[in-house]
């Protein structure tokens, strides 16, 4: 599982809309971006995305990431 395929998971998981999510981070076509695997987001965004997901507040790599996405 990517790392767009686990956000877009933990989203509707959350029953959250992209626009929910992504309101004053990313735009939504950035967000659809990286749910769809077209682009590889910034550890910033990652960390800005989790934290609104409610899965983690910080992480210190991408591989904590990873990890926390996977829960």
């Amino acid at each position: 599982m990517t790392i767009g395929s686990k956000i877009r998971f933990h989203r509707q998981k959350r029953r959250l809309t992209q626009e929910e999510l992504s309101k004053g981070i990313l735009s939504v076509s950035y967000l659809s971006k990286i749910e769809n695997n077209s682009i590889s987001p910034s550890q910033e965004i990652i960390e800005l995305l989790c934290e609104r997901l409610g899965i983690s507040n910080l992480m210190d790599d991408h591989r904590v990431v990873l990890n926390k996405l996977e829960k």
